[in-house]
């Protein structure tokens, strides 16, 4: 299903600096159906199927209102493949599209997170409600590559060979 944004209101509220530490603070209104809402458009890149999406992000569970996971602690963004079934179907389907430098509000429910199955070592279960803010630092295309020009040693550093296998210094 294609994300929509729910009724004013109705959202999740994030607050926090984009690429800092995002604080998510529920409604007391049960959970929206699947909304994937740019709080923050970015003015980067679009993020396409395939690409390597760069991102900082804070996961919580409506029903306990428990941040499960985030990313900011842990002093560097995470990187996933996007659009192609690695990470949970809200994420393929709402972020994808969007742009660098976007912070981006997804509220997922359990079709689009973990499923009937739930994360039990995370403590969800098959019908809980997430709710992600993700950060979209940056996205590496599938065929994208280091751009340069090569460049024969310099004087005195010592060479790598590879003979039969086995590199020699």
């Amino acid at each position: 299903s294609t994300p929509t944004t729910a009724p004013a209101g109705a959202l999740p509220t994030v607050t926090g600096e984009f690429g800092k530490a995002a604080a998510i603070t529920l409604p007391s209104a049960k959970p929206t159906p699947f909304s994937a809402t740019v709080l923050t458009e970015g003015t980067g890149r679009v993020v396409k199927k395939g690409d390597l999406l760069i991102a900082h992000y804070a996961g919580m569970n409506w029903r306990d209102k428990a941040v499960f996971d985030e990313s900011f602690s842990r002093g560097a963004p995470s990187n996933f493949p996007i659009g192609v079934g690695q990470v949970v179907p809200g994420w393929d389907e709402g972020l994808v599209g969007k742009k660098v430098g976007s912070r981006v509000l997804l509220v997922l429910p359990p079709d689009k997170g973990y499923g009937a199955a739930g994360q039990p070592a995370a403590g969800i279960q098959g019908t809980d409600t997430l709710v992600f803010s993700v950060d979209i630092l940056s996205t590496i295309a599938s065929n994208e590559s280091a751009k340069g020009t090569p460049v024969e040693p310099s004087q005195g550093l010592p060479t790598v060979t590879l003979q039969g296998g086995v590199p020699t210094v």
